[in-house]
């Protein structure tokens, strides 16, 4: 998938669920479900979150970064080998 169809499919997860991107965090990886349900704490079922796998991993920071213009919220992570672009909806239980 490259970077603009992560970017959309992402999106549009997001303006279903609740479409305060404010509400969200996003942010890229190599390992979805390490970063995503291990060091976020993202509960596996019945919690929103999406993911969507890139082509490379410029093209998941640039999916990352134009929702971050959306006003997700985000860090860079400096891995090299993340194809992932993924976002979850901010919990009390999740961890940024």
């Amino acid at each position: 998938m490259n970077a603009e169809e992560a970017y959309h499919r992402v999106r549009q997860y997001i303006s279903r669920t609740d479409n305060r991107f404010d509400n969200w965090y996003c942010g890229v990886t190599e390992d979805i479900e390490r970063r995503l349900y291990i060091a976020h704490n993202v509960p596996k079922d019945g919690h929103p979150a999406v993911y969507a796998e890139c082509t490379t991993n410029a093209q998941a920071r640039e999916a990352a970064s134009g929702l971050c213009l959306d006003g997700c919220k985000g860090s860079s992570v400096n891995d090299q080998d993340a194809i992932f672009v993924y976002a979850y909806k901010i919990s009390g239980q999740t961890r940024q």
